[in-house]
């Protein structure tokens, strides 16, 4: 039965989509559950990200602190804490400018004194704190004190040394009666027998971050205090970023912002009223909330969960880390999902356009192959007569070859036809006899 040549066309073009949508749906279903399978490892990779940075980040603590608490329980010998006049306390000043080179992210050397006297050794290592307090040219070391007299006098003075500990310039500060008994770092040193730590917060003169380290010293009423700054916290966390849109912050069971890896919003305020942010203030939805639960939940593990923000999915932990001033800090790490996933979606973006590049070349080929294959199949045939292949009589353009196929013995050549003038030569013969 020969199929009508319209009907045939449509049954090839049915089987070459039926075939083609079996392959892009195998494909769509093996993409997807690689893209899933993807995804999944790497939010579980996330969690263990976080949980590194929370190592990190307490490991950057405790470089930060502990070499400051050792040179602090040595200052607590010094002979500067039992100097009675402005004149002894500046003998100690090589000792003490050293001590604050040895240890760039030392703010500030002071010490405070019963009868409310009070000496500190400050670097200027930049341009910024130089123009802070007004410094002359070739100033490297400012020296700010306050002397008690004996009848209750207060004179304060700020003196400016340079690279060789040779003074400057000495600047009378009559307005500069700053009391180291009414601040806090010198009570609670005063009332305890160990180091103690403040909470953050901006130093006055070089607008850092930091916190203050007390000790008492050996004498009574005499107290040493480091200023450490936490600065370089920030800038480590910054580095510690994953992706570019990556937000880690460090805070305060209160929410406290103590360093954050975009700088810019540490602090609020300006001048005399600069404060250190809150989490509530920055507009990061969801974080505080999130941090809110882990206080609550007083688990010293990670508390995970994704969270919408500004139409866009957040992956958001919160790491307990070490302990800053007696209060418990916390670690926020907050990663965009579309950028965390950027890897998974590119590599099944390239298999989706290899799939595509093959099934088009795949579909090419059915569709031009067999519209040639029977006038291909005739020439072989032609060439080599002793190979047949049953073809369809059919005028489809589509070739059959039998699976019953043999080879055939060869085609004998039929025996020359007879010339008329044979053919009447013997017509003759056979008359005669009759």
């Amino acid at each position: 039965m020969v199929l009508p040549r319209r009907f045939r066309l449509q049954l090839r073009i049915i089987i070459i989509a039926a075939a083609l949508a079996m392959i892009l749906t195998l494909s769509a279903v093996l993409g997807y559950s690689g893209y899933r399978s993807a995804e999944q490892a790497l939010l579980s990779a996330s969690l263990d990200d976080a949980n590194r940075l929370g190592l990190t980040i307490d490991e950057e603590l405790r470089r930060l602190l502990e070499p400051a608490e050792i040179q602090l329980r040595l200052l607590a010998h010094d002979p500067l804490l039992r100097a009675d006049s402005l004149a002894a306390r500046l003998d100690r000043l090589s000792v003490m400018a050293e001590t604050l080179d040895s240890n760039r992210l030392l703010g500030a050397a002071y010490a405070g004194y019963p009868d409310g006297s009070f000496i500190l050794f400050r670097p200027l290592r930049t341009d910024a704190a130089r123009q802070a307090v007004e410094a002359p040219e070739g100033a490297e070391t400012l020296v700010q004190s306050v002397t008690v007299a004996p009848g209750g006098t207060i004179s304060g003075e700020w003196r400016f040394y340079d690279r060789s500990r040779r003074l400057i310039e000495a600047q009378p500060r009559p307005d500069y009666d700053f009391d180291p008994r009414k601040r806090s770092w010198y009570q609670s040193a005063l009332a305890g027998s160990d180091t103690i730590l403040t909470e953050p917060y901006i130093f006055f003169t070089t607008r850092d971050v930091g916190l203050t380290m007390a000790r008492h010293g050996v004498e009574d009423g005499a107290v040493i205090g480091l200023d450490v700054s936490v600065d370089d916290l920030s800038a480590a966390m910054n580095r510690l970023r994953s992706t570019p849109g990556t937000r880690l912050a460090l805070v305060t069971a209160d929410g406290v912002m103590l360093a954050d890896s975009d700088k810019e919003r540490l602090v609020v305020g300006q001048g005399d009223a600069a404060r250190l942010a809150r989490l509530d203030e920055l507009g990061q939805g969801g974080l505080d909330h999130l941090l809110e639960a882990a206080r609550a939940a007083g688990s010293s593990g990670i508390l995970s969960r994704p969270i919408e923000r500004d139409g866009r999915t957040y992956e958001s932990s919160v790491v307990p880390v070490d302990t800053i001033g007696g209060k418990q800090t916390y670690l926020l790490v907050s990663v965009p999902a579309d950028e965390l996933l950027t890897g998974a979606r590119d590599t099944l973006r390239q298999v989706g356009l290899v799939l595509l590049a093959a099934v088009s070349v795949t579909l090419l080929a059915g569709c031009c192959s067999p519209m040639r294959l029977p006038g291909r199949c005739k020439r072989w045939h032609t060439r080599c007569p002793r190979w047949r292949c049953s073809i369809s009589k059919a005028a489809s353009g589509s070739a059959r070859i039998s699976p019953k196929s043999t080879i055939s013995p060869p085609l004998r050549r039929a025996p020359p036809r007879r010339s008329a003038a044979s053919w009447a030569s013997s017509l003759r013969s056979m008359r005669n006899p009759i």
